[in-house]
């Protein structure tokens, strides 16, 4: 689980970012609730494997929010796969240019 924390005032532009970069990154949007800022992904992967994204948006006073992203196997997962972890980087690195407003750099991820 990785968590990145932003000091932003629209909560809200941080849910969009966060679904458009689930999006972008090839997952199907199972579940996007706007009042509890949370989203649920899907992504299947070749043989069938299918991969479970949780992000959740936590708001905390003086407009700083966390973003807490985890990816997980669906089925038993005994440890951690580093598969998971790289890709949860890539997604907070994605997520911290797009907000930044750095198109350039957010592409090239």
């Amino acid at each position: 689980m990785r968590r990145v924390t932003f000091i932003q005032e629209d909560c809200q532009g941080v849910f969009d970012t966060v679904r458009q970069v689930v999006e972008d990154h090839g997952f199907d949007v199972l579940y996007a609730d706007r009042y509890h800022l949370e989203v649920e992904a899907m992504k299947v992967e070749r043989l069938g494997r299918k991969k479970h994204m949780s992000v959740r948006v936590i708001e905390f006073k003086n407009n700083e929010l966390e973003v807490s992203i985890e990816v997980r196997n669906m089925g038993l997962e005994i440890k951690r796969n580093k598969r998971n972890d790289l890709l949860e980087a890539k997604i907070e690195r994605a997520l911290t240019l797009l907000i930044r407003k750095d198109r350039k750099s957010y592409s090239a991820a």
